[in-house]
């Protein structure tokens, strides 16, 4: 055995032998830079790349398969797209049924409303004609009222009963034969056979 260690320096000879070994790993690294200049040149450890070319073809039951399901997947989206259809086609038709309530519903209202403003107009034209007094059609309504009400059968005047007439008093009647007031009835009348002109035959209530 020897008696040389690490820090006394190497022999003559180990000192070739390690100078070579260097010598060779640098013409080895410069070989791989001359050598990856060359085409189709592979550095070592480099993994082989995959050939697209002797990829295998998929066979025909994969692609009756794949057909398939892309057959399946359109019929899907075809139904979806009918559905989204007959909700839009739906739609539509709730929203024009609606349009032509609302016309409807907008004529109906127009038509209240002139009727409105007529009835209003006439209303003030009234008031304004009357301007305090009764219009012709109001002072029917008041005479109709008041014939109704209470017409005297002996002094033949409205506004009161036979039984309350003042003429009861002196023993007076309206004669309808003599077209005045007299001391007697109709039917006592001395003139019954000769009536004045514009007699009409009493009525009595």
């Amino acid at each position: 055995m020897s008696d040389w260690s690490l820090s006394d320096p190497l022999p003559s000879n180990e000192k070739e032998v390690a100078n070579e070994g260097n010598e060779n790993q640098v013409d080895d690294h410069l070989n791989i830079h001359q050598d990856s200049d060359i085409e189709g040149y592979t550095p070592p450890g480099t993994p082989p790349k995959r050939d697209m070319e002797g990829k295998s073809q998929p066979t025909d039951s994969q692609m009756e398969w794949r057909m398939n399901n892309l057959e399946n997947a359109l019929e899907r989206h075809s139904d979806i797209l009918d559905n989204h259809a007959e909700i839009i086609r739906d739609q539509t038709v709730a929203i024009l049924d609606m349009k032509e309530n609302i016309d409807n519903l907008n004529t109906v209202i127009q038509k209240l409303t002139e009727q409105i403003g007529k009835l209003t107009s006439e209303l003030e034209s009234d008031r304004r004609k009357s301007d305090g007094q009764p219009s012709d059609d109001r002072q029917k309504i008041a005479a109709k009222q008041a014939i109704i009400t209470d017409k005297c059968y002996r002094c033949n005047k409205v506004g009161h009963r036979a039984a309350f007439c003042p003429l009861k008093e002196y023993n007076l009647w309206y004669c309808f034969y003599c077209q005045a007031v007299a001391p007697h009835k109709g039917d006592n009348c001395p003139n019954k056979d000769n009536p004045k002109d514009g007699y009409r035959k009493p009525r009595r209530n």
